[in-house]
């Protein structure tokens, strides 16, 4: 079966209302993959499938709401449904990543508190079981969550990667600590994500725990910027490549002067 006959097949299940095809299809209309990009037909599959109760489409109809993709930018009603989300027994760890978001950056009403957002973006990196067990026995500290990622409890995670590195980065909870920010950049890039090839870098450019190199970071922000078009780290991406390659060609000026 041809790509094309296979979206077709898609879309008309969907418009049947089935939950899969719905999610499917959301996600090959939001990145571009097997169809065209269309941000708002793919908001319209996962909220279709959202109110057919399928938990796959959850997640995704609630990124589309706090980032406006294929609709309003409505992060209060994202906030409070996706605070609704995460006390479920059906919360994944990407929901636990993305309220984390909305406690550190003040979103949706979500007033700014740093020791939450800690404390989601490591509930986010644990696996299902590590998680469940310490909720079952009710020891969810944040020193707890953080003995358990060191002992290899934890999952791939871009998201709380990238949302860690950032507390690290800035000192925010956390003591300030480049090193272990780079660390949580470079596994979110190595997952191919791409806001953690972008934070990645930006260590290169400026510095950030290691000595500068223009040249890497050129090549994580072209990694970055190819990612597909629902992916938050490519307009950032595409920014920083414009100013790498602008310091490069002064760079490249001076030698010639120098020569």
């Amino acid at each position: 079966m041809d790509v094309e006959k296979g979206v077709e097949i898609l879309e008309r299940n969907a418009a049947e209302g089935n939950a899969v095809a719905c999610c499917t299809l959301g996600e090959y209309y939001l990145n571009g993959r097997a169809a065209p990009i269309d941000k708002n037909k793919a908001f319209k599959c996962f909220k279709t499938g959202k109110e057919c109760d399928d938990y796959a489409c959850y997640l995704p109809y609630l990124k589309c709401l706090a980032f406006g993709w294929g609709t309003e930018q409505m992060r209060e009603l994202a906030f409070e449904q996706l605070s609704d989300f995460v006390a479920s027994p059906c919360a994944r760890s990407d929901a636990f990543s993305l309220i984390g978001r909305f406690y550190e950056e003040d979103w949706g009403g979500a007033e700014v508190n740093y020791e939450k957002a800690c404390y989601y973006y490591l509930l986010g990196l644990l696996n299902d079981y590590a998680r469940d067990k310490l909720m079952r026995d009710g020891d969810c500290k944040i020193e707890t969550l953080l003995k358990c990622c060191n002992e290899d409890s934890t999952e791939e995670n871009p998201e709380s990667e990238n949302g860690l590195g950032r507390l690290y980065e800035q000192g925010l909870y956390f003591p300030k600590d480049e090193k272990k920010a780079f660390e949580y950049y470079r596994k979110a890039s190595k997952a191919g994500d791409s806001m953690g090839s972008c934070n990645l870098g930006r260590c290169y450019l400026f510095g950030i725990h290691l000595q500068k190199d223009l040249s890497k970071a050129r090549m994580l922000f072209v990694k970055a910027a190819k990612k597909d078009s629902g992916c938050e780290g490519k307009e950032a991406a595409e920014q920083y490549l414009t100013y790498c390659d602008q310091l490069l060609a002064n760079e490249n000026c001076t030698q010639k002067t120098d020569d």
